[in-house]
């Protein structure tokens, strides 16, 4: 699935949002890098991947294949040329039965927060999973993460179950979560 449309964020900023391309990996792995070390809310912990040569090949092996997927997509945001954020869905699994749910990710660079970049880069996101014949949107979230929660909230997200200690942490803490859905 491919996808380009250029936009103005708050305050007239222009931004791009475009479908990934496998030459995107360094600059993705520039942008997971910044991510690291912003956020303890990600699935992984700072560091655990390494970004090195061998990494970038793998990485644009895969991205070609999500370029190439035909109901699953990342859409990536850059402003000012540089990677400020991204979102993915992609169906929670090939069986059958499951076909009408899609799973979804999304990250922004902490010093585009509170633009309208994250609230953008969903609603984009869930009208093409809708037009790619999904019926329901799903993530997980750690529940501490109050701005991600109001943001999925206000997009018409629910809270649909409860998820101790959703993510554990370096330090041998927790991070607990909500499950939550949306109709598309």
């Amino acid at each position: 699935m491919r996808y380009e449309k250029a936009f103005e964020l708050r305050g007239g900023e222009a931004l791009l949002l475009r479908s990934v391309r496998a030459e995107d990996a360094p600059a993705l792995a520039e942008y997971l890098r910044e991510m690291d070390q912003s956020t303890p809310y990600l699935t992984r912990e700072p560091g655990e991947i390494v970004m090195d040569a061998e990494w970038v090949g793998r990485e644009r092996a895969f991205l070609r294949e999500r370029e190439e997927a035909g109901r699953s997509l990342m859409l990536l945001a850059f402003h000012e040329e540089k990677m400020a954020g991204n979102c993915f869905f992609s169906p929670v699994s090939a069986r059958r039965r499951l076909q009408h749910r899609a799973e979804f990710g999304i990250s922004v660079l902490p010093c585009m927060q509170g633009r309208g970049l994250g609230h953008l880069l969903m609603e984009t996101a869930l009208g093409l999973c809708k037009g790619a014949g999904f019926e329901q949107a799903e993530l997980e979230v750690a529940s501490e993460n109050l701005r991600a929660v109001s943001l999925y909230l206000s997009l018409g997200f629910e809270v649909v179950g409860r998820v101790p200690h959703l993510f554990k942490n370096g330090d041998g803490g927790y991070f607990d979560g909500y499950k939550m859905m949306r109709f598309l």
